[in-house]
């Protein structure tokens, strides 16, 4: 079963959980709502829990559940914070391998590839790889 089938069972199965079959607008709402747990069981399989049920994820659902995830938060707000804020820890890739792409207009398709993340896309303008340079090449 894909990640998404999974999820989607997963989504289900915790509506039925908080709806006791009963239309949803029939209950209570739950005095607590679901939380979700992940546990690492092998070296290459996390599973995630949400109200009792649990789903097994593999490297490559991960990294699907991750896109995903990536792409359903760049629509919410609020947005993503534009200054790092002080003491925050990232689980950084030494050196990434970078590849691009050529885009109309003179834009670049920017990637890094990070070792949790995957491929980091970043659109980018002319102007915007002259600062690039100029800062990269600060001493």
């Amino acid at each position: 079963m894909d990640i998404q089938s999974q999820l989607d069972e997963l989504a289900q199965r915790v509506s039925d959980l908080s709806s006791d079959g009963k239309p949803a607008d029939a209950s209570p709402p739950p005095s607590t709502p679901p939380t979700l747990e992940l546990a690492r069981p092998q070296q290459n399989v996390i599973t995630m829990t949400i109200g009792g049920q649990t789903i097994a994820l593999g490297p490559h659902d991960v990294s699907a559940l991750i896109d995903q995830l990536a792409q359903v938060r760049a629509t919410m707000t609020p947005e993503v914070p534009h200054q790092v804020a002080p003491g925050k820890t990232f689980a950084a890739t030494q050196d990434p391998i970078i590849a691009s792409q050529s885009g109309p207009n003179g834009t670049k398709l920017m990637m890094l590839r990070h070792t949790g993340f995957g491929w980091v896309p970043f659109t980018c303008s002319p102007q915007w790889l002259v600062e690039m340079l100029a800062i990269l090449s600060r001493k």
